[in-house]
Parts: structure tokens; C-alpha cells; sequence
């Protein structure tokens, strides 16, 4: 999720929709805490015995929306390739130019959990 100049998730490959979050080249917009919940919920379905894992960072304005055009200029992500395009967002911002870019989600998730003011939640 970014919290730009507007409050956008990207769901690079990802296959999630909402009816209250339109979705443009894998940037669904318009999130509120009920889609929020929506897509948290839609990732730790029981049928995949699955966890989400949460990690978050507070970043400056100028940051958080220079990542928002990032996003928004990355384009259609294929299949497979969702951790690599992640990665490579994050380490485009100043500050995480040490996110090495990985086909790995969980090494993506290593790579940021590691970063001084990096929270991670679990949820089940």
C-alpha cells in the first residue's frame, strides 16, 4: 500500500479486484480501510492455508509519492514476475538502494524486513 497523494495498493500480477477499488496496470486505487480489510482477507484465505505477512514503513511525502508514480508508470506486471517488480520499486527510493532485485517474494520480504524502522504482522 502507498499513501501518497492518493491511497493506492500495488498488486503487481496479483488477482484481486473489488468493486470499491478500480484497478489500472496492476494499481487498484481508491483504498479505504473497508478495501484494505477486503485484500488482507482475500490473502489469508483458509482454502490456501495461508499467512499475510505485513510490513510497513513510515517515508517522507515526497517519498511516498514518487513511489505512487512509480507504480503507476511500472505498467502490467506478468505472472511470476510480481517479487521482482516489487523489489525493483523499492530500490528505486533513496534510502533502499540496498534492496537487491529477487524473483523471490520471501527474500524481498528478508531484504525490507531488515531495514532500521521496518515493522512486520503477522496475520493468519
Amino acid at each position: 500500500m502507498i499513501n501518497g497523494e492518493e491511497r493506492v495498493i500495488f498488486d503487481p500480477a496479483g488477482t484481486f479486484s473489488s468493486d470499491l477499488a478500480p484497478e489500472q496496470h496492476d494499481v487498484l486505487f481508491g483504498i479505504t480501510p473497508q478495501v484494505a480489510a477486503q485484500y488482507t482477507a482475500y490473502h489469508t484465505r483458509a482454502d490456501f492455508d495461508s499467512h499475510l505477512l505485513v510490513q510497513s514503513i513510515d517515508i517522507s511525502a515526497e517519498m511516498a509519492n514518487a513511489l505512487l508514480r512509480a507504480a503507476k508508470a511500472h505498467g502490467e506486471v506478468p505472472g511470476g514476475l510480481c517479487a521482482r517488480s516489487t523489489s525493483s520499486l523499492i530500490a528505486s527510493l533513496p534510502g533502499f538502494e540496498n534492496i537487491q532485485q529477487t524473483w523471490f517474494p520471501l527474500k524481498v520480504s528478508e531484504q525490507f524486513g531488515a531495514i532500521a524502522g521496518v515493522t512486520t504482522r503477522r496475520i493468519n
